[in-house]
This record gives structure tokens, C-alpha cells and sequence, in this order.
């Protein structure tokens, strides 16, 4: 009978380690791609605000994620103050929402 050489195959963990990191990572850069840019909103909201009578005195408009949790919050700088909201866990137009309804709109 003759010698067959048979096909080896190599199972390496390393390799399979790096395949799902590799996948992890897309995954979570797809995931960021998607997100709202949430100061972005913030930044036309200011602009659009600015455009009414009522809210002239508004001088800017800050996201702030924590980098701990998943805690958000906005602060809106008036020339007299400041206000801070609570925005953890709203979308895009929900924080909208919330800013109109907590500065009085």
C-alpha cells in the first residue's frame, strides 16, 4: 500500500483569538459610526435657540459623557448662569425634549 501523506490541519487559538477580536472591534466601530453626534445636535439646537427672542441670552450648549458609565448630561450657558439636564439614555431628539422643557419652552 502506498504512504498517503495526510492533510494536517492546525488548530491555533491565537488565530482564533484574533479572528473575534478583529470582529469585536468592527462590530463596535460599525456601532459608533451609527451613533447621533449628540454635540452636533447641541451645536443647531444653540443656533436655533439664538434665532428666537425668547432665548438670545443663550450662550452655548455642552454634552458631556461620563467616561465611567453611561451617565450624560447637558449644560446650557446662559449669560446669567448656567443649567444642567439630566440626559442619560435619550436619543437625539428626546435630549432635544428634554432641553426645550426644562429651560421652558
Amino acid at each position: 500500500m502506498p504512504n498517503k501523506k495526510r492533510a494536517s490541519r492546525t488548530w491555533n487559538p491565537l488565530t482564533q483569538s484574533e479572528a473575534f477580536s478583529n470582529d469585536f472591534t468592527n462590530i463596535l466601530t460599525e456601532r459608533r459610526a451609527n451613533m447621533e453626534d449628540k454635540q452636533f445636535i447641541c451645536d443647531m439646537l444653540l443656533n436655533a435657540l439664538r434665532a428666537t427672542d425668547s432665548y438670545r441670552d443663550v450662550v452655548g450648549i455642552t454634552y458631556v459623557k461620563s467616561k465611567h458609565s453611561d451617565e450624560s448630561h447637558v449644560v446650557i450657558h446662559f449669560i446669567s448662569g448656567t443649567r444642567i439636564i439630566c440626559t442619560t439614555m435619550d436619543s437625539g431628539f428626546a435630549m432635544i425634549k428634554d432641553i426645550i422643557n426644562h429651560i421652558g419652552g
